[in-house]
């Protein structure tokens, strides 16, 4: 049975439940000020772990350098044989010229059916998305054949060395 159809005979999701949950978290996410330089990505990578736990689903958080956290969970899967899939998204963000916004770059407002803030776009709304897989993944009991990786990453705003750089140099598998 695939995962699409394991998941079809489970008990039925309550999807506008779930987008409300996507919603509230995404604007909580997204207040989290990840501008890069400094970054600061550690605060991001706890509350993402924070929604982790909370759902039953340990995490790991390696701080890089001085507040320039990386999280990092697995679902293993069924099968070693097979390689494994990753979600990846970088928690900083790029620098706000907060007069040329229509609303605070960090306020995380739901304005007309969108989410405002700096992160909406790129790429925290990636991050929150993902996240919710590996939260329904628990909440339905389903386990996939593959390893799943989930990994929130800094720096990717300014070349990646307290990120994914420092992920390859210090956990290359």
């Amino acid at each position: 049975m695939t995962l699409r159809m394991e998941l079809m005979a489970r008990q039925q999701i309550d999807w506008q439940a779930i987008e409300n949950e996507a919603v509230e978290l995404l604007s909580r996410y997204i207040q989290i000020n990840t501008i890069n330089p400094p970054g600061n990505e550690l605060a991001g990578a706890l509350f993402l772990k924070e929604i982790l736990a909370h759902n039953g689903i340990q995490a790991d958080v390696y701080e890089s350098d001085t507040n320039r956290g990386n999280l990092v969970t697995r679902f293993m899967g069924d099968r070693d044989a097979i390689p494994a899939v990753l979600l990846l998204h970088h928690i900083d963000v790029v620098p706000v010229e907060e007069d040329k916004w229509l609303q605070p770059p960090f306020s995380g407002c739901v304005v007309n059916g969108e989410i405002w803030g700096r992160g909406a776009l790129d790429c925290k709304s990636l991050g929150i998305m993902q996240l919710m897989a590996f939260v329904l993944l628990k909440r339905q009991g389903l386990f996939p054949e593959k390893h799943i990786v989930l990994a929130a990453t800094a720096d990717e705003e300014a070349g990646s060395t307290w990120g994914v750089g420092w992920f390859m140099r210090h956990m290359p598998d």
